[in-house]
């Protein structure tokens, strides 16, 4: 149990914090690595090109950091697994939607608590999604505390579980706009 004055401390530092991300965002600045320093998530050979319209349908390996760029939509298909082989950060400007199903939901995951989600001034859907044993974003400018970090977005979270999260929060919703049904969150380190 915490005494009154670390839960004010703490609070004070969250709100410190979330001014500086603002104040980041509000420059366009980016969150963590330049957009130059990180990988083009297109450019992975199991992203298909529909008429601008991107799809995933196939089992994706991050082992480097990945930018998805700002204007452009993603729709992840049903049974996809996402494996995150070394401590990098899939970085979006971009909407995501994960659309899982109950009989096929969608896994993101490290085998070593690795690998992080930064999610920004986008639209995300997150429908019977498991995300497993990831963690923090490792950067020398680290503001961010969650294995998944949504910022300054509209989210949709649905039927979705965080297993063994090697982080402070498993998930990090600041500056927006959320509809969060049936999340669960269990054994967060």
């Amino acid at each position: 149990i915490f005494d009154e004055n670390y839960l004010f401390d703490r609070s004070n530092y969250i709100q410190n914090r979330m001014t500086e991300i603002e104040k980041k965002l509000a420059k366009k600045e980016p969150t963590t690595l330049k957009k130059h320093e990180r990988g083009n998530l297109l450019s992975k050979k199991e992203i298909e090109n529909l008429e601008n319209n991107y799809i995933l349908q196939k089992d994706l390996t991050i082992d480097r950091d990945l930018y998805f760029s700002e204007n452009k939509i993603l729709h992840i298909k049903p049974g996809v697994k996402i494996l995150f082989e070394k401590d990098v950060s899939l970085f979006s400007e971009g909407s995501i939607f994960f659309n899982g199903t109950k009989d096929q939901p969608i896994i993101i995951y490290s085998n070593e608590n690795v690998g992080s989600l930064i999610l920004s001034n986008g639209d995300f859907k997150f429908n019977n999604v498991i995300f497993k044993n990831l963690s923090y974003p490792k950067e020398k400018d680290k503001i961010l505390y969650g294995g998944i970090n949504i910022i300054n977005s509209n989210v949709e979270i649905l039927d979705t579980q965080i297993i063994s999260s090697a982080s402070e929060d498993a998930i990090n919703l600041i500056s927006s706009n959320s509809n969060i049904k049936n999340l669960k969150v269990k054994n967060i380190q």
